[in-house]
């Protein structure tokens, strides 16, 4: 399914474009604009308007653009179908959303040390996390307003649940982020295997780690992520 998000980066460079458009309405060529040593001069002042506006929509830009790809990374570049089996999940939106809210977390715990940038771009990518979301709803055929608003609804409260019952449970026992694995992902709880928890434990461990490895500086400028199997192949011998 073509994400939403890939519409907002295409929004995003249209309005760049327009931006560039409208800056050549001014008659201020570069010369006239450096001309002057005076800060108090009108040309001087325009020029440096001009110039932090460009600076602002930059910055604006590739925070979108990164916030962007992180999600992406989360919504479409997971093996789903393998997270399904191992869970015991049907193929549904819901089982889709749990997933993907998961390695959402994760990339907000790896975001968390990163000062402002890493607040500003969280926000961000959790933004179009919802305006995808509401696409999806669209399209399974939730139209009406009121359907439509109890469903975001219902996906918000059971977000916000999964961010602090998972952010508890990572800073705990092995056991207490098993049991919030076992809680909150696995559909037949009494038929669940435990070898299967324990490999979501093992997983998720394991990505945690990955991440902080990388480095920030190019998760922050680019917000690509290449996500570890959640089933390591055997080695051949």
């Amino acid at each position: 399914m073509t994400s939403r998000c890939t519409y907002y980066a295409m929004r995003a460079a249209r309005s760049c474009n327009l931006f560039q458009v409208s800056l050549r309405r001014f008659s201020f060529s570069p010369a006239l604009l450096y001309t002057s040593v005076s800060e108090n001069t009108i040309s001087y002042q325009v020029g440096s308007a001009i110039g932090k506006l460009r600076n602002s929509f930059t910055k604006y830009v590739m925070k979108s653009l990164v916030s962007k790809n992180l999600y992406e990374s989360c919504a479409d570049k997971i093996p789903y179908n393998e997270f399904f089996k191992v869970c015991g999940l049907p193929d549904t939106m819901q089982s889709w959303f749990y997933i993907m809210e998961l390695h959402v977390w994760m990339v907000l715990v790896r975001l968390k040390p990163c000062g402002t940038q890493g607040k500003n771009i969280s926000y961000k990518m959790v933004e179009i996390m919802w305006e995808d979301i509401e696409q999806r709803i669209r399209l399974i055929g939730v139209t009406g307003t009121t359907d439509l608003k109890e469903s975001m609804e219902e996906f918000n409260q059971q977000f916000h649940g999964l961010i602090i019952a998972f952010d508890e449970a990572l800073l705990s026992h092995d056991t207490v982020l098993a049991s919030a694995l076992w809680r909150n992902m696995f559909v037949e709880k009494s038929k669940s295997d435990p070898e299967n928890i324990a490999l979501l434990v093992e997983y998720i461990r394991k990505q945690i780690h990955h991440l902080e490895s990388l480095d920030s500086e190019t998760l922050l400028n680019n917000g690509e992520i290449s996500w570890l199997p959640l089933i390591t192949p055997l080695k051949d011998f």
